[in-house]
């Protein structure tokens, strides 16, 4: 009887090969902020803008009825401009400058909507709050800057008490209906919603974002109240504001206060303006926009003091915070130290509480209105500090203040007596946290005096270098230099002009990979021109197309030879975290009586390894899957390379849950990692060490060493002959008496002889299977490895797949002998469907029949992952295959890579090639030609079998719901350049890619008919079924089997969707339903899953019945 021999082992080999299949043609929409020349009109933008994207575009002024005679920062020359092009791979960057230099506009820049740094590497700045009883009373915050004394001082003549007469513009997510947010505190009349463009700025509290934020800030602003004699708060409600009689005019600006156009909060901030308010309020945290600069700027010279949060969980000071034109205040706790999750820099004036600060809780239409929480943030310092300013505006009154100031401004003077009254407890870091922690007593006793020369003053806008250097915590005079080694010191005046916002939003974006480029510039003396050229093409990796040209431009002609570079020495920073119950890696050990040394080994290739143990107590887990691998190496690596360092990172854990056999993971997501580094981090599995010939220790200091050789773009025909094993292919991954412990020859050349972004991993630098022509020359075949040979001068290369590389990159493919017309196995592809709209999941099943009478033996690895099965891709415009390249790598014991095939007997996996590790392979519409080849036999000979060319359609979306689904899909977030959806998909989830996970749960419940629905429904399915670990708590949530079996039952064409992925799945509920005791529906499940097996079209050429037993 035949019998299915359904592919459930994953582990493997290496797989090679170049990514970045095609490039993203979806329609994307624009939004542009443009400043005119004084002698240029709104209809010659327009007539630009027209040329530009090749129709009409909307524009109009970015402020409304500004004086050209009263209007110094010139904002009545600011426009918006809203255009759409119908390649969304082109940078809204590149946009910009094609606009900027077609119309000779003074400035152009993208107006985006995006976060900052995405929330995973967030967590890594924040820590668990204080949760004990010191902050148990809601008026400790008060107390902590002596607010209650503050408000029993007598005012001066014409002074004011509590704030009254002060009007504070709060510019948040809005005002809701609560009892510690008084309607008689709130001014309705002049409140104003910029989003919806109504004077209503009441927060619907039904949008997808931080709800109810306004609510919790504006109750630490002016809730009405008191403190009691023996401590506590007095009603009407539990919280009681700063400056309790000021009045609160809301102005409704944001959705998320992490998340917004900037052109809204400027519009906000002129709103405020016109509403006369005396301070603004911005508990907000955004990227660097001039023209929101600008009208602050503007707010200054009519006495308005603007105060902004310093930002949380991201390190560095945040817009607006970061201008000279606000008051920047940073979060300080119960125990007078800052706060973990604070931002910090020189910017930073001022620090007031911002954790576990009782405010005033509603996140819904239907939460109590009564509601209260602690919360953390430097939204409720700035909230304080704003407080404080209506406490001094009120007691001094507004004409003792002006004639205080003279030529100065209000903020200035404010800036000038907060400081000086402040609190410095011991060890206080004022170059961080501003000049110590807020005192409001001691602010208002400060005798009024004008300000002096030391305070932070905004008479012009903040050069783009001083902002650069803020954001990047550099001097600015050393950073100057690094720039100028990239751009060259005759040309830098010119290209900070045009690059420095370009620079900026990457600092801000991209910290890590912007400090990593910069420490570049500052390493060995010696190797300055190579360390020059590496950081220009790193950053060029992070930039638009025009950055790249213009850093290419500035590349003097190579004249260095690989002798020159053989001298040079990399220095590395290897982190090694371990779960909990994982032995130490011992990287030094004595082995035959032989010492063996990691660092010694890579030494001999000039790498210098600082290997450094951190983590030693990661929760253990049994088994992980992928999405939870992924989320550990990104939430765990915390160490910081020295400067000219490059950062390896590497975790043991037990046991991959998809395979138990596999001993490592190297993961290659390249600029679609969390960290946008090719090739920086692997893990090593412990438990599929034990029972191996050299013992756990031994055995897995030989994966380590295997594993980061592939790190540094390393492959398996570079050992063969003389390095770890005398058969590298197989061997390696077994101690044997054949292991020698050293780099091969050809191993040293590739380092030596290689321009170094093919080598070193991290920022810029290029992903594995990419080789010069002289060293593929050196290779001896393999009919398991294809790579792609590039240039010498590899600067034209970019690893994103808006750039077509097949211009520059030549596929190098290993020599094979086709020997499928003989072969008694027949290897086979199949979609679902034929033809596909941008942005559905495209996956393959793929099998391997034994059409034969008698027993076959195979290598049961199906999945592009393992490197045995290589699946080429021929898309539009394309001359050549390029083979398909997976964002993770994967190894496993070779001993067992053999298994039998029965006869008639079929093999069967799924191939999820919509996603690769340059992103998106099928994001542009167009025919796409697909085949696979896979080895004949398991002697690693030369021959192959091939499939039939797939031929798969790409077509547009052209209904608004597929129009709107693919926006989903590629919109930009978390992960940098938008890929956090695809990401996702996968793996098959990964709570902690948050944006993703919220733009794939959008689609589906937006548009749950649209193609690309129901790929997204199986994934969230999924994940339901194996939740992601929660990395802050530790532990396993239990499966959402509700959710999961809500997602399947709602599959619009189960025919279309990927069968071994569906059944998988479906299987996976079936089996969790029936552990949970709910029979009945596993048995009703299990029977409305059957008539889905019968319905998949890309299972047609398999026998139905012996599918179904063997997924059973």
């Amino acid at each position: 009887m035949r019998q299915l021999s359904v592919q459930d082992l994953f582990f493997s080999v290496i797989a090679t090969g170049l990514a970045a299949l095609g490039s993203a043609a979806v329609a994307a929409e624009y939004r542009l902020v443009v400043e005119l020349r004084p002698d240029q009109s709104q209809s010659h933008l327009e007539q630009i803008t027209a040329e530009v994207f090749g129709a009409k575009a909307e524009v109009s002024p970015m402020f409304r009825e500004i004086d050209p005679e009263d209007d110094p920062y010139a904002l009545r020359n600011l426009y918006t401009v809203y255009a759409a092009s119908g390649d969304a791979s082109e940078s809204p960057w590149d946009t910009a400058y094609q606009l900027r230099d077609r119309g000779d506009f003074l400035r152009v820049e993208p107006d985006y909507e995006d976060v900052l740094v995405d929330p995973t590497a967030r967590a890594l700045f924040c820590s668990k709050s204080i949760d004990d009883e010191s902050t148990a009373d809601p008026a400790w915050s008060l107390l902590a800057v002596n607010a209650d004394q503050a408000w029993k001082l007598t005012p001066p003549e014409n002074g004011k008490r509590f704030g009254e007469g002060v009007r504070v513009c709060h510019l948040d997510t809005g005002w809701s209906e609560h009892a510690d947010l008084d309607a008689a505190r709130l001014d309705l009349d002049n409140d104003y919603d910029i989003l919806d463009e109504d004077d209503n700025a009441q927060d619907p509290l039904n949008y997808r974002g931080t709800r109810g934020h306004g609510t919790s800030t504006g109750s630490v602003i002016a809730s009405s109240g008191g403190i009691g004699e023996s401590g506590g708060t007095l009603p009407p409600g539990k919280i009681t504001g700063m400056a309790p009689k000021a009045t609160l005019v809301p102005m409704r600006s944001v959705k998320s206060v992490i998340q917004f156009l900037d052109s809204d909060v400027a519009k906000a901030v002129r709103r405020s303006v016109e509403a006369s308010c005396d301070v603004i309020s911005m508990s907000i945290g955004g990227r660097i926009f001039f023209g929101l600069e600008r009208a602050l700027m503007d707010a200054l010279r009519h006495e308005v003091i603007p105060i902004a949060a310093a930002g949380n969980c991201v390190g560095f000071v945040v817009a607006p915070a970061v201008y000279d034109a606000t008051v920047a205040a940073a979060a300080s706790n119960v125990r007078e130290v800052p706060w973990r999750g604070s931002s910090r820099g020189r910017s930073v004036d001022i620090s007031a509480p911002g954790e576990r600060v009782h405010v005033a809780w509603k996140k819904s239409p239907e939460d109590p209105s009564t509601n209260t929480a602690r919360s953390d943030g430097t939204s409720y310092a700035a909230a304080y500090t704003a407080g404080a300013a209506a406490l001094w505006i009120a007691y001094h009154g507004e004409q003792s203040i002006r004639e205080a100031y003279g030529s100065g401004t209000r903020k200035d003077l404010f800036v000038e007596h907060l400081q000086r009254s402040a609190k410095t407890p011991d060890g206080w870091d004022s170059s961080k946290y501003g000049a110590g922690i807020l005192d409001a007593a001691a602010l208002l006793r400060s005798p009024l005096g004008r300000p002096d020369d030391s305070a932070r003053t905004a008479v012009s806008p903040v050069p783009h270098l001083e902002l650069l250097a803020r954001v990047t915590g550099r001097d600015r005079d050393q950073l100057r230099a690094r720039l100028q080694e990239l751009f060259g010191a005759d040309n830098f005046s010119a290209a900070i002009d045009r690059f420095g916002p370009e620079l900026m939003h990457i600092a801000v974006h991209q910290p890590e990979s912007m400090r990593s480029m910069l420490n570049t510039l500052a390493g060995d003396a010696d190797s300055s021109a190579t360390a020059r050229r590496t950081a220009r093409l790193a950053l060029g990796q992070l930039g638009s197309k025009t950055l790249m040209q213009s850093l290419s431009d500035a590349e003097p002609d190579r004249h260095d030879s690989a002798q020159a570079e053989a001298k040079i020495t990399q220095r590395v920073l290897l982190e090694i975290d371990r779960m909990q119950g994982t032995q130490r890696v011992l990287t030094e050990q004595t082995i035959r009586g032989k010492r063996v040394s990691l660092a010694e080994i890579y030494r001999s290739a000039g790498i210098e390894l600082r290997i450094v143990e951190d983590q030693i107590d990661i929760p253990r887990a049994d088994s992980v899957p992928l999405a939870d691998l992924h989320a550990l190496l990104n939430t765990n690596r915390s160490l910081t390379a020295e400067e000219g360092e490059w950062h390896v990172y590497m975790l043991v854990v037990s046991e991959d849950e998809d395979s138990p056999d596999t001993l490592g993971i190297m993961f290659d997501f390249g600029e679609n990692d969390a960290n946008d580094m090719p090739r920086e981090s692997f893990a090593v599995f412990e438990t599929a060490h034990r029972g191996m010939p050299g013992g756990v220790t031994r055995e897995v200091l030989l994966t380590t060493a295997h594993e980061l050789a592939h790190v540094f773009n390393l492959h398996h025909t570079d050992w063969d002959g003389s390095s770890f094993t005398r058969r590298a292919t197989v061997e390696s991954y077994s101690l044997t008496d054949t292991v020698r412990w050293r780099l091969s020859d050809a191993s040293i050349e590739h380092f030596h002889s290689h321009p170094s972004r093919l080598v070193i991993p991290g920022t810029g630098n290029l992903p594995f299977g990419l080789i010069t022509q002289d060293h593929a020359d050196r290779h001896k075949s393999s009919p398991r490895e294809n790579y792609s040979v590039v240039p010498d001068d590899t600067s034209n290369l970019n690893r994103r797949a808006a750039i077509d590389a097949s211009a520059a990159v030549r596929t190098r493919l290993a020599a094979v002998n086709d020997v499928s017309a003989e072969s008694p196995l027949r290897l086979r592809i199949e979609t679902a469907k034929d033809v596909y709209i941008v942005g559905e999941a495209v996956s393959l099943t793929v099998a391997v029949v034994n059409t034969s009478d008698t027993l076959q033996d195979v290598i049961p690895l199906l999945s592009p992952e393992y490197g045995f099965l290589n699946v080429l891709i021929r898309g539009p415009n394309q001359d050549e295959f390029q083979p398909f390249k997976p964002p993770v790598l994967r190894g496993a014991r070779m001993a067992r890579l053999s298994r039998t095939l029965s006869p008639y007997d079929v093999m069967i996996d799924d191939a999820r090639v919509f996603f690769s590790s340059g992103g998106w392979t099928f994001a542009a519409p167009g025919d796409y030609e697909i085949q696979a080849t896979f080895p004949a036999d398991t002697a690693f000979s030369s021959d192959i079998i091939r499939s039939e060319t797939l031929l798969v359609t790409i077509e547009p979306p052209t209904t608004e719901p597929t129009k709107r689904a693919s926006r989903l899909l590629f919109e930009k977030g978390g992960l940098r350049f938008g890929t956090e959806q695809g990401l996702y998909l996968y793996m098959g989830g990964g709570d902690h890619l948050s944006f993703g996970a919220d733009r794939l749960r959008q689609l589906v419940r937006d548009f749950p008919q649209a193609a690309q629905a129901d790929p997204a429904k199986v994934a969230l399915a999924n994940a339901a079924l194996r939740p992601t670990t929660d990395q802050a708590r530790g532990g396993k949530p239990e499966p959402r089997l509700d959710e999961a079996q809500q997602y399947l039952r709602g599959l619009r064409e189960t025919e279309n969707v990927p069968g071994v992925s569906l059944m998988r799945v479906q299987q996976r509920l079936i089996k969790e339903l029936e552990a949970d005791g709910r029979d009945a529906e596993a048995r009703s499940l299990r029977e409305d899953f059957a008539d889905d097996l019968q319905k998949s079209k890309d299972l047609q050429f398999i026998d139905r019945e012996i599918l179904e037993r063997g997924f059973e």
